[in-house]
């Protein structure tokens, strides 16, 4: 059980920063996302870091919630796989001592803290990992930057330590549609989901990331977004979808992916929101929850532009202002 003396129910681990110096010139991933958002919440005096959670790295127990035997050891210990996932060539050359070390031991921590937030919760009204967000990854395969099912993982390790939550909300609004748990819960009507992505044809002719029909089968509230979407409309749109969902289900958690890369000039997102009206989602997001009286947790999913910490943690300050969160 979580230590409950522990007043804040931040989750964070130094070991969530991905790969080294080097490695961040080859990727759009910003690996060190969490690090700079708890330096944030440090400097702003939100958090200190003797009253907030360290997270644990996922255990093979845990894994296994979400994936089997054979993905655990063939896939997360597979660098041609690896480097699919995280599209980076260079993975198949290292060793995979290397790799893991700067990859696949970091997106443990992420996954037992997502995993601890679902716990915290439950105890204590709200949770938020710095982390966490695995949004693409699902019990058989993963992609997107993505490595193991955190979100299935919390949701099944809360109920089976908490009976009494089973009835489980996802809003996801990430800028990429979140087909993980989408294919996770194909086949449970106790969880429901609204998921916002963009949606339409790329110039290269592609569709926008994922894409995955199957999986928007699922969503109980679609909402595709065209590209470079504006505040009002984003808001206007959320705010109709959380309106529908209050009538339509009594949530006993909900678990907010907060992706940030809806945001003006993110390298993925393709969407136009301002700092300020991602700030408004946040708060609509929170509120919702108190007005349904349901714990959340929070969890970071995308983000790919410089000083995301920054802005994240002005969100954050904001909802501590709005709803008296530490």
């Amino acid at each position: 059980m979580p230590d409950t003396t522990i007043k804040h129910p931040v989750i964070y681990h130094p070991r969530y920063k991905l790969g080294s110096g080097w490695l961040k010139y080859l990727h759009k991933l910003d690996m060190d996302k969490p690090g700079d958002l708890y330096r944030a919440l440090l400097q702003k005096g939100l958090i200190d870091a003797d009253h907030i959670y360290t997270a644990p790295q996922a255990t093979n127990a845990q894994l296994k919630l979400a994936h089997n035997q054979d993905y655990i050891d063939n896939k997360i210990g597979n660098k041609v796989w690896l480097a699919d996932v995280f599209q980076l060539n260079l993975i198949k050359w290292v060793p995979f001592t290397l790799t893991q070390h700067l990859l696949v031991t970091p997106l443990l921590y992420h996954t037992g803290g997502t995993i601890l937030a679902g716990e915290l919760a439950a105890e204590k009204g709200w949770a938020m990992n710095l982390g966490g967000g695995a949004h693409h990854a699902h019990a058989n395969d993963a992609s997107g930057f993505c490595m193991v099912a955190d979100i299935t993982m919390a949701i099944k390790n809360l109920r089976q330590r908490h009976k009494h939550m089973r009835n489980i909300m996802i809003i996801d609004l990430d800028a990429h549609q979140g087909n993980g748990p989408e294919r996770d819960f194909a086949n449970d009507p106790d969880v429901y989901i609204i998921d916002m992505f963009t949606y339409g044809v790329m110039p290269d002719g592609d569709m926008f990331y994922p894409d995955d029909r199957r999986a928007m089968q699922r969503i109980n509230i679609p909402v595709k977004l065209n590209f470079n979407t504006k505040d009002d409309t984003y808001l206007q749109k959320l705010q109709n979808a959380l309106k529908t969902a209050k009538t339509d289900f009594a949530p006993d958690m909900i678990f907010y992916i907060a992706g940030s890369d809806i945001l003006e000039d993110d390298a993925l997102g393709m969407q136009a929101i301002t700092k300020s009206g991602l700030i408004e989602r946040d708060e609509m997001v929170f509120a919702f929850a108190k007005e349904l009286g349901a714990p959340i947790v929070s969890v970071q999913a995308g983000g790919y532009q410089p000083n995301l910490g920054k802005i994240v943690a002005d969100s954050i300050e904001n909802l501590d202002n709005k709803f008296n969160l530490f």
